[in-house]
């Protein structure tokens, strides 16, 4: 049976809820500043500074126009209710394989 996935990852921290994924626009950033390829740069997820900057292009797609400093901020939050740098790494891996890898309606013919 095929999995139903949905096309984004969700972040909810208190009662609000953020929808995550990754931009080719987005991407290309985020290999611009880390000099590493997307997935590349996955490696380097227990620096917090690759995680917020991951995490602002995976909030980039549905809150237009957000800079790295509220991407921040967001994450502040998720660490103050509860979460944690390994949690968000996490959060952040699946949204970037839902950029690299094909979803199951790509295989279908």
């Amino acid at each position: 049976m095929e999995e139903n996935r949905l096309p984004y990852e969700t972040l909810k921290i208190g009662d609000t809820e953020y929808k995550l994924k990754i931009s080719a626009s987005s991407a290309i950033e985020i290999e611009k500043k880390t000099g590493k390829s997307l997935v590349a740069g996955m490696a380097d997820f227990d620096k917090l500074e690759t995680v917020t900057l991951y995490l602002w292009g995976a909030l980039n797609r549905f809150q237009a126009n957000i800079d790295v400093r509220k991407a921040q901020e967001i994450y502040d939050d998720y660490i103050d209710a509860g979460g944690d740098l390994s949690n968000m790494a996490e959060i952040l891996f699946k949204t970037c394989l839902l950029y690299t890898s094909p979803s199951p309606r790509d295989l279908s013919t």
